[in-house]
């Protein structure tokens, strides 16, 4: 394949990546609110809400994760390296929902927003990596154009 198309998959790598992201962090700012609501006397059925939503970006992360492991496929054919920590979630759902107390509803808040960082600091990161494959996809474009005169 062409280096240009190499480019052009990576960048479409790229987004669907941040797409996944998101995702994620909407439904993350979702438990947040539910977490607040929960730590302001919300009682079992908020708890059980806001694990919801944590689950459900606990499902979009492992995405992430599949989204990033293809993103790197197609990184290494234009030789560009990126490379992301694995993206784990882990809060212990039970304690949370059956202690079910103001300490518990705090330790979760905490971690819910350690994870909104982690998915924020991503989706930057592949903010920029998408504008360096764009820029260079251009240059490719520039530099074809230019051989064609």
């Amino acid at each position: 394949m062409s280096f240009q198309t190499e480019l052009e998959e990576a960048i479409i790598a790229c987004q669907k990546a941040q797409d996944t992201c998101r995702l994620a962090q909407k439904k993350l700012k979702s438990a947040s609110n539910w977490g607040w609501f929960d730590i302001l006397g919300g009682g079992t059925f908020s708890s059980w809400i806001k694990h919801s939503k944590l689950n459900e970006a606990k499902e979009l992360m492992m995405e992430v994760q599949q989204d990033l492991n293809h993103l790197s496929d197609e990184l290494d054919d234009v030789n560009i390296r990126f490379s992301t920590a694995q993206l784990g979630f882990d809060w212990n759902q039970f304690f949370d929902i059956f202690v079910d107390n103001i300490f518990s509803d705090i330790t979760v808040q905490n971690q819910i927003s350690k994870y909104q960082k982690t998915v924020s600091d991503l989706l930057q990161k592949l903010e920029l990596l998408e504008d360096r494959l764009s820029r260079s996809l251009e240059e490719e474009l520039t530099g074809i154009k230019s051989e064609q005169r």
